[in-house]
């Protein structure tokens, strides 16, 4: 097998008119190969890692070029490579087990379609805009044949992770029983196991909106909306009809802190809130008057947001709560000589 060295200078020649007739014959006989009955490329890890940065978009444009009269149309091919790679990493962020665990489907969207997916393990569903969805078992999609024309829409039973191809014009709208997560482009997950009990979204990147009250299959109106982001998660409650916006459990690092500034010597408690802000893009309200005089001594290293929070709370005998998307600090501040 050609080595990913090899592989990469010849997709560089081609892409700079330097590449010789042999190289040029073997690279479009080699694109020639991609289209699979799937319409989508099967790849080697040395191709994908070269593709990544030759750009299968711009090898398409060439050889589309030399061909002249002859018609290369293949763009959710291209698309679909420049997604196998990105993929890579994700799967693994978002499963425990190993990537033999992930079976993949790419849709061809002529007719209505419902995946299921009935195993143990995680289907990944790529969709005709280029949008990933990551399918939880026993849980079901279903997506019209008109998708990605005037909306994209989708029907989910069950949880899934979605990784939202940007598009402005078209907002990528899930229905979950009586739930509506619009986006534009963005990742996210929504947990709706039935209409009996709660539905969650959280936010990975990116902001999404959030309804209640409305169904697909029935015109309604919506009757509650709430913007939710990073760290942030809309919960829906079937049984009061309520919906609410809150932090996750466990806010993960959205800014990764400088290690050599996370060490704290004499710091106004307030300078060390307001980096715990931008670390976690959480806002945090307190009073600055009364926090006026508090400096403290400390260090992170590897705690999370509410263990750094209690570590503050501890040195100067204050309180927090979280309210919402927001979290309290609540302190009758510091003497002069504390």
């Amino acid at each position: 097998m050609m080595s990913k060295k090899d592989f990469e200078r010849i997709l560089e020649r081609y892409l700079n008119n330097a590449a010789t007739d042999e190289e040029i014959h073997w690279i479009e006989k080699w694109y020639s190969t991609l289209e699979s009955e799937n319409n989508y490329p099967r790849l080697t890890v040395e191709e994908e890692e070269a593709i990544d940065r030759a750009d299968l978009q711009n090898i398409q444009k060439k050889i589309a070029e030399k061909k002249r009269g002859t018609v290369i149309y293949w763009p959710s091919l291209a698309a679909a490579a420049v997604v196998l790679i990105a993929s890579v990493i994700t799967i693994y962020s978002i499963t425990s087990g190993s990537e033999a665990s992930v079976t993949r489907t790419v849709l061809s969207m002529l007719t209505d379609q419902e995946i299921v997916n009935d195993s143990a393990g995680v289907k990944m569903v790529w969709l005709p805009d280029s949008s990933q969805v990551y399918l939880q078992p026993y849980s079901t999609i279903r997506i019209s044949s008109d998708f990605n024309e005037a909306d994209r829409k989708i029907i989910l039973h069950g949880e899934a992770f979605f990784n939202v191809a940007h598009n402005k014009e078209k907002p990528f709208k899930v229905y979950t029983h009586d739930v509506l997560t619009t986006v534009l482009g963005t990742s996210f997950t929504i947990n709706a196991p039935s209409d009996q009990e709660k539905i969650t979204v959280i936010v990975r990147t990116g902001r999404v909106a959030v309804s209640s009250g409305i169904n697909e299959s029935v015109d309604s109106k919506i009757k509650q909306q709430v913007v939710v982001t990073p760290n942030q998660q809309a919960v829906f409650n079937p049984e009061t009809k309520e919906l609410t916006a809150t932090l996750i459990q466990s806010p993960v690092v959205l800014n990764t802190p400088d290690r050599s500034k996370e060490v704290f010597d004499e710091v106004p408690i307030t300078d060390i809130l307001q980096k715990i802000e931008k670390v976690y893009g959480v806002e945090i309200r307190y009073d600055e008057k009364a926090l006026a005089h508090c400096k403290i001594t400390t260090a992170f290293f590897q705690e999370g947001l509410y263990e750094r929070l209690d570590v503050l709370s501890k040195a100067i005998n204050a309180t927090y709560t979280v309210e919402g998307t927001h979290i309290v600090f609540n302190s009758t501040g510091c003497s002069i000589n504390q």
